[in-house]
């Protein structure tokens, strides 16, 4: 069926003359059956669709990365696209960073069959208070479900208290709207009005609810002008939706909405990595665990991270550079490359210190850097001068350990390619997606 429409069409504009909710209620309860069997037999198709299976995280290199979350379920998970750099995470980093002149990523915690009523524990699979900025997103099965409005009103506030509890202080948070259910092909007929028509109520509850949360803002997700119902979604859409909600957020930090998403003027300098304020609390269990659940330390060598560590050397044409994790109270080499360093006790590891700054860490002169003047790596042994590192994340978020290089000769900073390292790093940390266990994917 063509939809072409001669603009956005936005799912939460409301009908001219809306029936009571409790009519709503007693129509939605009879058309139930109907459209639990309609909707059924629709997501048996759904398998035909292309969606993602790589890294579920995106990443605009750059200096002070913003760390942002996108939660949820339908524009979350990426359907009609087969990379997340296509589908919203991608498009969000590099709307985000296009805005703020930073560095952006974005992980993803994407659950398909998240409803409201499940949503709550989706939010708890996530360590909300890390990121800078949330994103939560809903699918159609709501609306789908015809969910009463008043159950869909009381359980998205508790929903908001509990994002309120979790997340950092001053995280800006936006809560998308239902997309339109009939710009989906598979729901394009005389049922799919019936959802889309409920969808543009839940819409008006959620924008009415989220309304009365300073930090909190609703982006409802239209469909581009001209958009015809030829696939389920694809980068273009996602594209746009990533648009709108970065412009929320520059919008609500504008209005004094928060603070956790500074804008950076061009060519700003990164904070000094020397600087306590800078570092990152680790929670060693938590970051210990995600090293047990990926094995790097029993794993045969893995030749995609070895060629990164190569071109790492070659690039900084430096003495060495090795991918190494930090293993309780060691450094483990997983690859290196040019002269063997050798494994060291963790107290002893630059790493130690990189895996604390989401920047990273370069030491131009280690000699002249009370941190590192003693360390052994320094004072004999390799003879350590220069080092550049970026720390590596497992696919929980948590950093294990980091992408080193190393050099017996001291450098400037205009001799030194951070952005190079990052790349790499980034590169690394998405092969260690391979390794996580089938059931934690």
């Amino acid at each position: 069926m063509d939809t072409t429409t001669a603009g956005p069409i936005a799912p939460e504009v409301a009908p001219t003359r809306a029936p009571s909710e409790t009519a709503n209620a007693i129509r939605a309860r009879l058309l139930a059956p109907a459209m639990t069997v309609w909707t059924f037999s629709r997501e048996q198709s759904l398998g035909q669709v292309p969606r993602p299976s790589d890294s579920p995280q995106s990443t605009v290199s750059g200096v002070d990365k913003l760390p942002v979350l996108v939660i949820g379920a339908g524009p979350a998970v990426g359907w009609g696209v087969r990379s997340h750099d296509l589908a919203l995470p991608g498009s969000l980093a590099r709307a985000l960073a296009a805005r703020t002149q930073r560095g952006v990523q974005v992980d993803l915690v994407a659950h398909a069959p998240m409803t409201m009523s499940t949503a709550s524990a989706t939010l708890r699979t996530a360590s909300l208070s890390r990121y800078a900025a949330v994103v939560v997103a809903f699918s159609i099965k709501d609306a789908l479900q015809l969910t009463p409005v008043r159950r869909w009103r009381r359980q998205l506030s508790a929903l908001l208290d509990q994002l309120e509890a979790d997340a950092a202080v001053g995280t800006p948070i936006v809560i998308t709207g239902i997309q339109a259910v009939r710009s989906i092909p598979h729901y394009d007929s005389s049922l799919g009005e019936i959802a889309n028509r409920h969808a543009q109520r839940l819409n008006q509850e959620t924008a009415a609810v989220v309304r009365e949360r300073e930090r909190f803002v609703f982006v409802p997700l239209v469909i581009p002008a001209g958009k015809r119902a030829a696939r389920h979604r694809e980068s273009g859409d996602y594209v746009y939706w990533a648009r709108s909600i970065a412009t929320a957020f520059a919008e609500k930090l504008a209005r004094g909405g928060g603070s956790a998403l500074p804008i950076r003027a061009p060519g700003a300098v990164a904070r000094d990595p020397a600087l306590p304020d800078n570092e990152d609390i680790i929670d060693e269990t938590l970051r210990q665990q995600a090293v047990d659940t990926l094995r790097l330390t029993s794993r045969e060598r893995d030749e995609r991270i070895q060629h990164l560590v190569d071109v790492a050397r070659r690039a900084l044409q430096a003495d060495s550079a090795l991918f190494g994790v930090l293993d309780r109270d060691r450094h483990v080499h997983i690859a290196e490359s040019g002269i063997p360093l050798g494994e060291s006790p963790r107290d002893e590891s630059f790493c130690d210190h990189t895996i604390r700054r989401r920047d990273g860490l370069t030491v131009l002169d280690a000699r002249a850097d009370p941190r590192f003047a003693h360390n052994p790596w320094v004072t004999s042994g390799p003879q350590v001068r220069f080092y550049s590192g970026y720390p590596v994340e497992a696919p929980n978020g948590q950093r294990v350990g980091a992408l080193c290089v190393f050099d017996s000769q001291p450098r400037t900073a205009d001799e030194v390619n951070v952005e190079l390292i990052e790349e790499l790093a980034l590169l690394i940390q998405r092969e260690l997606w391979r390794y996580l266990p089938e059931d934690e994917r």
